[in-house]
């Protein structure tokens, strides 16, 4: 493997990692749990984050959160080889890191879920 390809690699495990850490962190500021969660139910635990925002966000953050599942969908395409990392475009690598740091804000900007009134 090239040089080019394990540090493409390298750059999705971090993405990966990254959206890990977004999935269990909204999960834990909203449900509150009495022992930390396993990093599993990734794509589910991404929604969680529509809990972390005001009512007028939460259609925006929903479909970050959606985009956020088809970047982790994506990126075990790669990391298992159903997708050669060396086809993995500067452009595309760019977005799903646009896409992270997006979901990274939405998460620090929330001290806790947000009271919301009843429906």
């Amino acid at each position: 493997m090239s040089n080019a390809a394990t540090h493409r690699r390298h750059q999705v495990i971090g993405l990966r990692i990254r959206l890990e850490r977004v999935a269990v962190g909204a999960f834990t500021a909203v449900c509150c749990p009495k022992k930390p969660p396993r990093a599993s139910s990734i794509e589910t635990r991404l929604l969680f984050l529509v809990g972390l925002v005001e009512d007028s966000r939460g259609p925006g953050v929903h479909r970050l959160a959606r985009l956020g599942q088809h970047v982790y969908r994506r990126t075990s395409d790669v990391l298992h080889g159903r997708t050669n990392a060396l086809d993995l475009s500067d452009v595309v690598a760019d977005e799903w890191r646009a896409v992270v740091a997006d979901m990274e804000k939405v998460l620090g900007d929330a001290a806790g879920p947000v009271e919301r009134r009843p429906h």
